[in-house]
């Protein structure tokens, strides 16, 4: 486990909002600690998600959504932009290129990813 790479793990945390506490100091940080704890535990999925050894699926989704984003961004950009069908056809034609493009580079990224954890022993042993 030494070496287990975890890249780009997306996790986020809320702001605490306390009104009228009434608490020490020592209960305060024990309250932040418990929900932190609970909020980290709950994005578990995400860390193990973005691991190498499996390909950092998360990765590879969020890079294909980004793609599959882009289909429908560029044409609708190039229909405020332009008068005419030329630049909706062009803005289609933009976003599958960065469909393509985003899915090539993420499925040989993750494969890539898997290959280099097991190249260096890097894999879990049960």
């Amino acid at each position: 486990m030494a070496g287990l790479n975890i890249n780009d793990a997306p996790i986020t945390y809320n702001a605490v909002v306390l009104e009228d506490l009434h608490t020490s100091p020592e209960g305060l940080i024990n309250q932040l600690m418990v929900k932190y704890k609970m909020d980290t535990l709950r994005q578990m999925h995400k860390i193990v998600g973005s691991a190498d050894f499996i390909g950092n699926p998360v990765g590879l989704f969020n890079n294909i959504s980004a793609g599959v984003q882009d289909v429908f961004y560029e044409p609708y950009q190039g229909i405020l932009v332009g008068e005419g069908i030329q630049e909706l056809g062009l803005g289609l034609a933009k976003g599958a290129k960065s469909l393509v493009k985003k899915t090539v580079f993420s499925v040989s990224d993750s494969l890539s990813k898997v290959t280099g954890s097991v190249s260096k022993g890097n894999h879990l042993r049960f």
